[in-house]
C-alpha cells in the first residue's frame, strides 16, 4: 500500500504522541530527562502545553523527589488512586505492553504516569503510521487498544492524578496538571477513518 500524503489529521495524531512521549518524560526519573524535554519543545504544536513544559522541566530533583518519591505529595502510580487488586491492574498492564512489544523504560514500574503515558503515545503513534499507510486492519486494532487502555487505565487515572497535584500550591508542575486535568478527554478522541 502506498502511504497516503500528510493530513491535518496524520498532524493531530503526531501531535498528539509527541505531546504524549513529552508528557511521560516530564514525570520520569531518568537522568537526562530534562535536555530530552528541552530538545522536544519545538514538536509541540500546543503553546501552552509547551509552556507548562518548560515550567515543569524546570522544577529541580528535590521538588521531583517532595511530590513524587516515596512518601511524596503525589503518587505517580495507578494502583495508589485505584480499589481494584494491585496484582491484577499490574498483570493486565503488563499483558498491554507485552501485545503491543512495548518495552517500558526499566526505571518506572508499570503501573507509573510516566510508563502509561509513554505507552499511550506509543499507540498514538502506531495508529498513525497504520492510517496514513492505509493498513486498516492495523489501524482498527491499534486504535482499539487505544481506546481500551484509555478506558481502563490512563484516563481515570490521569484525571485522579491531575486533580492530586492540582490540590497543592505553588509547585513547577501545576500548569502541566492544571492543562492535563482540562483536556484529557481529547486523548480519548479517535481519528475517523474516512482517508477519502
Amino acid at each position: 500500500m502506498k502511504p497516503v500524503e500528510a493530513t491535518d489529521l496524520f498532524r493531530r495524531m503526531l501531535s498528539r504522541s509527541s505531546a504524549l512521549h513529552v508528557i511521560s518524560l516530564l514525570f520520569a526519573s531518568a537522568p537526562h530527562r530534562r535536555a530530552e524535554v528541552t530538545a522536544l519543545l519545538d514538536e509541540l504544536s500546543d503553546d501552552a502545553l509547551r509552556r507548562a513544559a518548560l515550567t515543569a522541566v524546570r522544577a529541580p530533583e528535590g521538588e521531583m523527589q517532595e511530590l513524587f518519591g516515596p512518601g511524596g505529595s503525589v503518587s505517580p502510580r495507578e494502583v495508589a488512586y485505584s480499589r481494584e487488586d494491585p496484582g491484577r491492574i499490574l498483570a493486565d498492564l503488563q499483558g498491554f505492553y507485552e501485545a503491543f512489544a512495548y518495552q517500558p523504560p526499566a526505571r518506572e514500574p508499570a503501573d507509573h504516569f510516566s510508563t502509561e503515558a509513554g505507552y499511550l503515545g506509543y499507540l498514538e503513534l502506531k495508529s498513525a503510521f497504520a492510517w496514513a499507510s492505509r493498513e486498516d486492519e492495523s489501524w482498527e486494532v491499534a486504535e482499539k487498544a487505544r481506546g481500551s487502555f484509555f478506558s481502563a487505565h490512563f484516563g481515570p487515572f490521569a484525571r485522579a492524578f491531575s486533580l492530586r497535584l492540582l490540590e497543592l500550591p505553588d509547585h513547577h508542575f501545576l500548569d502541566l496538571a492544571g492543562l492535563l486535568h482540562e483536556q484529557i478527554d481529547r486523548i480519548e478522541i479517535s481519528p475517523a477513518a474516512d482517508r477519502s
